[in-house]
């Protein structure tokens, strides 16, 4: 009997799989996505050891979390027949995973040994948005969508030309990227934020809403518990259990940690900025986010050639 469940779970599994990747792979246009793989954005911390429990666990935040994150990156070329399509398959995925989350209840998961299975039965029957009403399911999908819309079609005018309206990519990442006049890139990283930020908040806050219901009605405190229960492990054997309240006490110990080299590296990069934009930045104070390299402050891999230690030595 229990062989037999589990070639069902795996039968099912195989239909998931088979039934909706080609539909969300036709969904957009190829020169409109960025980023990396779905593959890729599954795989967990720890390497191969717990490939498998990440991999599947984390693939429950599932299609609504993938969809928007996606969708965020997509570039300027997102074109509204492309919105359309990201909302029409999101609608189809959330159907499809629906009844297969409800299609899996049957099998008990206490009686299955295969651990791989086991973990997918745990990835179906968590029903994640699905678990909303169906009119706040549609919501939360109109929700996604026009945020993911605002967001890559937002322009804001260059400074020097107000008929030059630029949207984030590749415009504006574009004076993040290179351009070294203080002004311009405070012109740029402000009217974006005012352009996104006023028109995406009270999406945003029923976004959260919704998410946060969500996850209270799929048994956690709130959607961020959700995310982090992505890293638990269902080992009840100690080396290999792995909870999420262990997640954030390693998070945390990483953080402090690291303070003391992040701190020396924040210092160094402040008196190099110092010297590109002289009177700008105060001495003791925090780095401005807008000479951060790009629109988020995120990653300072622009600032290289202006950091480098000892510019004339070979690296």
């Amino acid at each position: 009997m229990q062989d037999t469940a589990e070639a069902q779970v795996s039968g099912v599994r195989m239909r998931a799989q088979s039934a909706i990747q080609p539909r969300l792979r036709a969904t957009l246009k190829p020169s409109a996505c960025t980023g990396s793989t779905a593959q890729d954005r599954q795989l967990g911390p720890g390497g191969q050891s717990q490939g498998v429990s990440h991999q599947v666990r984390r693939a429950r935040v599932s299609a609504d979390v993938q969809l928007f994150s996606g969708v965020m990156g997509l570039q300027h070329r997102h074109s509204q027949e492309n919105s359309d399509k990201v909302a029409e398959q999101g609608a189809l995925w959330g159907d499809f995973y629906s009844k297969m989350s409800a299609e899996s209840e049957q099998f008990p998961i206490n009686q299955i040994t295969d651990r791989e299975i086991k973990l997918q039965l745990i990835s179906l029957q968590d029903k994640g948005s699905g678990a909303l009403t169906a009119d706040k399911q549609a919501h939360l999908g109109k929700v996604m969508n026009e945020m993911s819309t605002i967001y890559s079609t937002a322009t804001v005018c260059l400074p020097d030309d107000p008929f030059n309206c630029q949207t984030l990519e590749p415009g504006l990442e574009d004076v993040m990227f290179n351009s070294k006049d203080y002004y311009e890139r405070l012109h740029v990283w402000e009217g974006w934020r005012q352009e996104v930020g006023k028109r995406m908040r009270p999406l945003y806050e029923d976004y959260v809403d919704l998410k946060n219901e969500a996850a209270k009605l799929n048994g956690f405190e709130d959607y961020g518990a959700y995310w982090r229960y992505n890293y638990e492990t269902i080992e009840e054997v100690a080396p290999y259990t792995y909870t999420r309240q262990e997640l954030m006490h390693d998070v945390r110990k990483i953080y402090n940690q690291i303070m003391p080299l992040y701190k020396e590296l924040h210092t160094y990069v402040r008196a190099r900025l110092m010297e590109v934009y002289p009177r700008h930045i105060d001495p003791q104070g925090p780095l401005p986010a807008h000479l951060l390299g790009d629109m988020w402050g995120r990653f300072w891999t622009n600032l290289y050639p202006l950091s480098t230690p000892y510019p004339d030595r070979p690296t």
